[in-house]
């Protein structure tokens, strides 16, 4: 008697559950859906599923002056001062990829005085005529005699689009320690600028340091 022998091909191994971070799928009718959660996307193409996170993230951030835009999915945003005027006391500005908060309207620096001369802390072009008023904060430190003092001076300019003009004697508040009574520091303008000026007193190193801000009103 003869005998045939054959080869039974197997069949391949299939998953028939499958299991999920939140319970577990099993297909029906040899089927199984794949869908998307919130911020994903799946779609299917012949024999490709493709499962995608939604990117949903702004590439361009416009500001006041200028659009920032990300670097390799990096935005850089920073904080900084200015002396530009703006109603608001803030503004934004972005270039490249870097986007700046600015406070505006700001003054600032710093100066030293050895003995009995003056020193100019910042000056201040002025460019746009109109009335400014202007408000700061100074301290001073002797490194002469290791004493200190405080200040707020608060005084107003007028610019006439050549020439700046004080409108009166600026105000100063003072609280000084010691010897230290013996300086001083005014508002005071030159051709088109606003000066902070301040003044040492024999023999003693003073560093000065300021901060303030101003308000402007033009036509």
């Amino acid at each position: 008697m003869s005998q045939i022998y054959g080869t039974v091909a197997s069949s391949p191994s299939v998953a028939t559950s499958y299991v999920t971070d939140a319970g577990t799928a099993v297909p029906a009718a040899n089927i199984l859906n794949v869908v998307g959660g919130s911020g994903i996307d799946t779609s299917a193409v012949g024999n490709t599923l493709t499962i995608a996170v939604e990117t949903d993230v702004a590439q361009s951030f416009p500001t006041d002056s200028g659009t920032a835009t990300p670097a390799l999915g990096v935005l850089t945003i920073l904080g900084n001062d200015t002396t530009a005027n703006d109603a608001d006391g803030l503004s934004t500005s972005g270039s490249g990829s870097t986007a700046t908060i600015l406070l505006t309207n700001r003054l600032q620096g710093t100066g030293t005085t050895v003995g009995a001369v003056t020193a100019d802390v910042f000056t201040f072009a002025l460019t746009v005529t109109g009335s400014y008023q202007f408000n700061i904060e100074v301290v001073a430190y002797n490194t002469t005699y290791l004493l200190g003092s405080a200040y707020n001076v608060m005084g107003g300019v007028r610019f006439d689009g050549v020439s700046a003009v004080l409108m009166n004697n600026p105000i100063t508040s003072d609280d000084e320690e010691g010897a230290m009574s013996a300086c001083d520091l005014d508002i005071v303008v030159s051709g088109a600028n606003a000066i902070l000026r301040v003044t040492g007193y024999a023999a003693q190193t003073i560093n000065w340091g300021a901060v303030g801000y101003y308000v402007f009103r033009g036509v």
